[in-house]
């Protein structure tokens, strides 16, 4: 028979790891995100977006979902809000855009 306190153990342990791994599997918090205001460069030749803040440049992955922003609204110069995460491999991950909420352009 197992003991009630490796049973407890195991229940907290699975409690734990169910709150770190958010639906999308990613294990990012929403606490985790990091706000820049900047200027778009454009895209590196890994197609990473490169944004200017405060004269140092920032590459940025783009996730799947938002690329048709950088291809049909964002331009370059156009000063942006990006709200992101670092991946587990040190990449910087935008997980959203807006140039209306950037206080650059207002």
């Amino acid at each position: 028979m197992v003991a009630p306190y490796k049973v407890f153990m195991l229940i907290i342990i699975f409690i734990f790891i169910a709150g770190c791994v958010s639906p999308g599997g990613t294990g990012i918090q929403e606490g985790d995100y990091k706000e820049v205001h900047g200027s778009y460069i454009g895209l590196d030749e890994d197609g990473l977006a490169e944004v200017d803040v405060n004269g140092k440049i920032y590459s940025f992955v783009i996730p799947d979902e938002l690329k048709w922003e950088f291809d049909d609204i964002i331009h370059i110069g156009d000063h942006m809000l990006v709200s992101y995460f670092e991946n587990e491999d040190g990449q910087y991950v935008i997980q959203t855009v807006d140039c209306d909420e950037c206080t650059i352009c207002n």
